[in-house]
C-alpha cells in the first residue's frame, strides 16, 4: 500500500513538472505578440511546436508504459521530462532570436 502512495505521489510530482514546462511556452506565445514584438513566421511555428512539446511527450510517456509495473512508468516519466528539457533547452540555446523576430 505505502509504495502505491509513493508511486502515485512520484508521478502527480513529475506531472507538476510537466505543467511547469508548458507554463513557459504558453506564457511566451500568448505574451510576445502583445508586448509588440513582432512574430515572424517561423517564430509562430517555433512558438507553437514549444507549446505543443510537453503535452505530446507527457501523453506518449502515459501510454507507452501502461501494462508496465509503476517504477517502469515513472521511469518513462522521467525520461520522457528530460528529453522535454533537452529539446526546450537546445531550441533557446541553438535557434538565434532573429529567427523569431520581424
Amino acid at each position: 500500500m505505502s509504495t502505491r502512495i509513493l508511486a502515485w505521489t512520484v508521478a502527480v510530482l513529475l506531472t507538476a513538472m510537466y505543467v511547469f514546462a508548458l507554463v513557459v511556452p504558453v506564457g511566451n506565445l500568448l505574451y510576445l505578440p502583445r508586448l509588440g514584438f513582432g512574430v515572424s513566421p517561423l517564430g509562430w511555428v517555433l512558438l507553437i511546436a514549444g507549446a505543443l512539446l510537453p503535452v505530446a511527450v507527457f501523453l506518449l510517456a502515459a501510454w507507452i508504459p501502461r501494462r508496465r509495473s509503476a517504477g517502469q512508468r515513472l521511469l518513462v516519466l522521467v525520461t520522457g521530462l528530460a528529453v522535454v528539457g533537452l529539446l526546450q533547452l537546445e531550441q533557446t540555446l541553438l535557434v538565434p532570436t532573429t529567427l523569431f523576430f520581424t
